[in-house]
């Protein structure tokens, strides 16, 4: 007896097919998508539950010292902090600021809300490109709590990363939801595509992430997913912002980051460092999360190649080429801007160095979803179950490993209190004296200026070494200097007249 052929009804179908679909009838479709969105919310809220609590860092006293103290509307569209050409990182700092000045639980709430929405984004944006809802949010699930995105949520000044992510994710989405109303997609799509630039240059990758959609998801014949005038839109945009960027700043290489090598081996660094599974590692030995100092030029990262290799490999075998190459050729797009950074990747220098791959972690969690679905497209119930323990092994893990990470980084907020506090006291304390002449800060001068100024942004902070008759050539100051004994700062100031 001849085999059956297999017909469209026999083919695997997605789980949650049924309860999103038009078809299951409203009440249903409105209960499942608002357990949906419940799940991913719930998911954000728990992986980063502690985030209201921290403090300033760094960067965060420039951006509002800035947004205090120097912007006005009048300059929002060309003010730099930093260095930096981002309009609407100042438009958001600014109205904030105006807002509730000075609001720090509320300035992480913020960046909370925008990893929330980016959350959202990603499911729908899988499940346009992929038409199966479970393994959308098998993606949204991980892409909630996965451990590189510590940097980008914790830190407030890394709201240009959130941002630019936000609208770069909403405007694909825009472009893929309506394909029978293509001028109105492409019209909002392009629009939200320039406010992800505004906010944060790595928003170029709008471009050939548009092309690699357009190539790779296809659709149907007669009606594409991202037809050819979306795809010159977005590149004459991105050529637009290139040339406003080189008008703006004058180039677009610096000490920091320019083109060579490094940027190559970045990439591989880069790669290697999203997958390799930290927290479940964490969970069987504590010690194995910790990467040295790497001496030879190529290796490990030279590893990415055979990896990428046995991924696509995989997908192939899989019957799932298309959806592989996408999710690989994301990963790699997201993270060229930043592979141009000339310090090397695979090893985090600092926790906010991880934000550099938010962005790039679309890919990562595509990656596993689509290893993943195989088992939940099986008629099997205990392949099903497999899947969705996986999936929630890897959360809990990442969860467990991103709380620890969360408390070392309250610790970096903690390390600003005494200096900044005792620096506002001494000044307050001599009204009369301009001038705070700081020595032996354990942490970087010209942040804790930018703090004093966003309090009192009349004084004038300089930094000396050499006891008080070196501080003594600033006088009439405020002398602040700090000693650490048995562990703890202890913190000093005189008036010097």
């Amino acid at each position: 007896m001849g085999r059956r052929r297999r017909t469209k009804q026999d083919a695997p179908r997605d789980p949650l097919d049924r309860f999103v679909s038009a078809s299951a009838g409203r009440n249903v479709y409105i209960a499942a998508h608002a357990a949906i969105v419940a799940c991913l919310v719930v998911a954000c809220l728990v992986n980063f539950r502690g985030v209201s609590d921290n403090l300033f860092v760094n960067d965060d006293f420039v951006w509002l010292n800035d947004a205090r103290n120097t912007m006005t509307p009048g300059n929002l569209a060309t003010h730099r902090v930093i260095g930096f050409f981002r309009p609407l990182v100042n438009l958001s700092f600014w109205a904030q600021e105006r807002l509730f000045p000075g609001d720090v639980a509320l300035y992480n709430r913020f960046n909370l809300l925008l990893h929330v929405l980016n959350t959202l984004l990603v499911f729908q944006l899988v499940r346009l490109l992929l038409r199966k809802p479970t393994v959308a949010l098998a993606a949204a699930c991980l892409f909630a709590v996965t451990d590189s995105h510590i940097g980008a949520v914790l830190w407030i000044s890394a709201r240009t990363t959130l941002l630019a992510s936000f609208f770069l994710l909403a405007s694909l989405v825009a472009l893929l939801s309506w394909p029978g109303r293509r001028r109105l997609a492409l019209g909002l799509s392009v629009a939200l595509y320039v406010l992800a630039l505004a906010a944060k240059e790595t928003a170029v990758v709008g471009f050939p992430l548009v092309v690699l959609i357009a190539v790779l998801a296809r659709g149907r014949p007669e009606r594409p997913l991202v037809r050819r005038e979306a795809v010159v839109s977005f590149g004459v945009v991105t050529a637009l912002y290139f040339a406003l960027r080189l008008l703006a700043l004058g180039g677009l290489g610096n000490s920091e980051w320019g083109i060579g090598f490094h940027a190559i081996r970045n990439l591989g660094g880069g790669v290697l460092s999203l997958l390799y599974p930290r927290p479940l590692v964490k969970l069987l030995s504590p010690d194995a999360t910790r990467i040295p100092q790497l001496a030879n030029p190529f290796l490990p990262e030279i590893l990415a190649l055979p990896l990428l290799g046995l991924l696509l490999w995989v997908g192939i075998r899989l019957k799932k080429a298309r959806p592989m190459i996408l999710a690989l050729g994301w990963l790699l797009v997201a993270l060229l801007p930043t592979a141009f950074f000339r310090y090397r990747f695979l090893h985090y220098q600092t926790i906010q160095q991880s934000r550099y791959y938010y962005l790039a972690a679309v890919g990562l969690v595509l990656v596993w979803a689509i290893l993943l679905s195989r088992l939940w497209e099986s008629r099997k119930p205990g392949r099903m179950i497999a899947g969705a323990a996986i999936v929630l092994l890897v959360c809990v893990s990442c969860v467990r490993y991103n709380r620890v990470t969360e408390a070392k980084w309250a610790m970096n907020g903690q390390a600003f209190r005494p200096y900044v506090a005792t620096m506002l006291e001494g000044a307050r304390a001599h009204p009369d004296l301009p001038t705070l002449v700081v020595e032996n800060a354990q942490v970087p001068v010209r942040f804790l200026e930018a703090a004093v100024r966003y309090e009192m942004p009349q004084l004038d902070v300089h930094e000396v070494s050499g006891g008080r008759d070196r501080a003594a050539a600033f006088s009439p100051c405020v002398y602040v200097w700090y000693t650490v004994q048995r562990g703890r700062v202890r913190v000093h100031y005189e008036a010097i007249r």
